[in-house]
C-alpha cells in the first residue's frame, strides 16, 4: 500500500515541475526517489516505536472477521493503486481505502444481520428519509435554480 501511495501521489508533487520544464522527467524521478527514501528512513523507526504496541493490542482484541476484513481492505486498495499507477490513471488513495473499508463493513454487517432486518432497522432510524432529502432534493432544487437563471 505504501509503495502504491508513493507511486500514485508522486505525480501530484512532481507534475508541475515537469510540466513547467523546471525538471526533466528523469530528474523528477530521482528527486522523488531520494525524498521518498529519506522519508522512509527518518519516519519508519519512530512510527514503529509508537504504533507497534497499540496495533498489537488492537489485533489481539478485535474479532477475526474485523482483522481479516481490514487486512483484505488494505490489500485490495494497495492492488488497485498499483494497477492505476501502472496504467497512469488518476485515482484517489483516500477514496480507494475508504471504499475498501466500506465494502468490508457492508459484508460484515450482512454477516451479522439478514438484509431484511437491516433494511427494517434503517427505515425505523429514518435513514431512508434522510438519504432522499440529502441526496436527491438538493440536486433537483439546484437544477431548477439553474434552469430559472438561464
Amino acid at each position: 500500500m505504501a509503495w502504491g501511495i508513493g507511486a500514485n501521489d508522486v505525480a501530484n508533487a512532481m507534475g508541475t515541475s515537469v510540466g513547467s520544464r523546471a525538471l526533466t522527467l528523469g530528474q523528477a524521478v530521482m528527486v522523488a526517489c531520494i525524498f521518498e527514501f529519506a522519508g522512509h528512513i527518518s519516519l519508519a523507526v519512530k512510527l514503529l516505536q509508537q504504533s507497534g504496541k497499540a496495533s498489537l493490542k488492537w489485533c489481539i482484541s478485535v474479532s477475526q472477521t474485523a482483522f481479516y476484513g481490514m487486512t483484505s481492505a488494505l490489500l485490495a486498495a494497495g492492488i488497485w493503486l498499483l494497477i492505476a499507477s501502472y496504467f497512469g490513471w488518476p485515482v484517489s488513495t483516500t477514496h480507494s481505502i475508504v471504499g475498501a473499508i466500506v465494502g468490508f463493513a457492508a459484508v460484515g454487517i450482512s454477516e451479522m444481520l439478514s438484509i431484511g432486518e437491516r433494511l427494517h432497522q434503517l427505515w425505523q432510524a429514518g435513514w431512508f428519509h434522510r438519504f432522499w432529502l440529502e441526496h436527491f432534493i438538493p440536486p433537483i432544487h439546484q437544477c431548477k435554480t439553474i434552469d430559472t437563471s438561464i
